[in-house]
């Protein structure tokens, strides 16, 4: 009777016992899709609501000063992999199965899902274990790269301007005379 109690009272304690908050990076990245998800793709995911490294988030802030005045750096959802992201569905998340670079502070976790009913989209986070959790450190799908996209509107922004080529008007050509 007293082994039954006991288990009894185990079994209660397990059940009081609050569960802990999924704070890995598969749990980073879901909740970067939640408002996506819940939305099925009217709503988008902004960047600023993205948990960035430091060095991406100043990456991304140097490329949007860079480009002021020009076309958006980011132009559409960047988790979604879309300007017009309705019907969103589908959404898988897990580690890449082929991550050899997967450490317990370094992971590539793989968001597979739908857009239109038909087309199937696939995006890689790259996660990093900081002091503050887990953070993104790029983002990558069929072409786009976000550390490369920044990286090349900074680099275009700090190289001097191509000079106009000097044109010159034709000269004219006096009008034919006749001897």
């Amino acid at each position: 009777m007293k082994r039954f109690a006991a288990s009894l009272a185990i079994i209660a304690l397990a059940a009081c016992t609050p569960q802990q908050s999924a704070t890995g990076p598969e749990a980073v990245v879901t909740a970067i899709y939640e408002p996506i998800v819940k939305s099925k793709g009217a709503a988008g995911t902004p960047i600023e609501s993205i948990p960035m490294t430091a060095e991406l988030k100043d990456l991304v802030m140097r490329a949007e000063a860079a480009a002021a005045g020009a076309e958006p750096v980011i132009d559409g959802d960047v988790a979604g992999n879309c300007q017009d992201c309705t019907g969103f569905a589908d959404l898988k998340i897990g580690p890449t199965a082929d991550d050899a670079s997967a450490t317990s502070d370094h992971q590539i976790i793989e968001a597979n899902f739908s857009l239109f009913g038909d087309q199937t989209r696939t995006v890689y986070w790259d996660m990093v274990r900081k002091a503050e959790g887990w953070q993104v450190d790029n983002i990558m799908s069929e072409g786009f790269n976000l550390r490369s996209i920044t990286n090349t509107v900074i680099a275009a922004a700090a190289e001097p301007p191509t000079p106009a080529s000097e044109t010159t008007a034709p000269e004219a050509t006096p009008p034919a005379t006749t001897p």
